[in-house]
């Protein structure tokens, strides 16, 4: 079995879904063996659907465009997510070989621990406090490369959540994957002091506990020309409107 030997964070600058899912995709396709990525990034006001979901069953078109919030759609499956500035979102992108999802989520609810959120995990891979839900989380895997990403709820607008994810249209002939609709918390409302800063310090600090020294990189993907075709990829509507579904 391989085992891991080059640990790298990576902390994206941008709020454009776009460029951190590039980013993101670039750093899955690039994975070499014994490599570990833990990313962290966040998004201006954004819907995230999943790589096999219909945008009009899982989401109000109307209120997205009034409210200026963009649509993406990732390479990843699983339910729509809603991301703002008081979103945290980290990526562990990995060689498959050294694959370790009990070790990842062992991180983020070792880092929630130090904050006294004592967290589960359900059935779903979703992250439970008490019966609701402040983290999502989804998959993909190829033969050589895994990605495991999610989000954490730490003073998110939870009423435009709520309207951005009440669809329009309920009734489509459709094979799409529906998103299961969970009640949602925010972090802070169960810890007040914790902050987006304060938690990524404590996923980093946790990461180095668990994984030991890693290489830092702070990226802005829109200086990276070479990720310029994974984002026009991404903000393209053949990609986020024309999946047969």
């Amino acid at each position: 079995m391989t085992t891991a030997t080059d640990f790298n964070i990576v902390i994206s600058t941008s709020t454009d879904p776009y460029r951190n899912l590039a980013l993101e995709q670039n750093l899955f396709q690039q994975i070499e063996p014994g490599q570990v990525y833990f990313m962290l990034w966040q998004n201006q006001d954004s819907v995230i659907i999943g790589r096999n979901q219909n945008p009009l069953q899982e989401i109000n078109l109307s209120y997205l465009r009034l409210h200026d919030i963009q649509l993406a759609r990732r390479m990843t499956g699983g339910g729509t997510v809603f991301h703002d500035l008081g979103n945290l979102n980290y990526s562990f992108i990995t060689d498959r070989a050294i694959y370790d999802e009990t070790q990842q989520f062992g991180l983020i609810l070792s880092a929630l621990a130090k904050w006294q959120l004592l967290a589960d995990l359900n059935h779903r891979k979703d992250l439970l406090l008490g019966s609701r839900k402040f983290s999502g989380n989804s998959f993909r895997f190829t033969s050589r490369q895994a990605l495991h990403h999610g989000t954490l709820l730490v003073s998110s607008n939870l009423d435009k959540l709520q309207a951005t994810l009440n669809p329009q249209f309920e009734n489509i002939d459709t094979s799409a994957v529906r998103s299961n609709h969970t009640a949602v918390v925010n972090l802070c409302e169960l810890n007040p002091v914790l902050t987006v800063a304060r938690l990524k310090q404590s996923l980093l600090d946790t990461f180095g506990e668990i994984y030991g020294a890693a290489d830092t990189f702070v990226i802005d993907p829109e200086d990276i020309v070479e990720l310029d075709h994974e984002y026009l990829t991404h903000a393209s509507d053949d990609w986020i409107y024309g999946m047969e579904l």
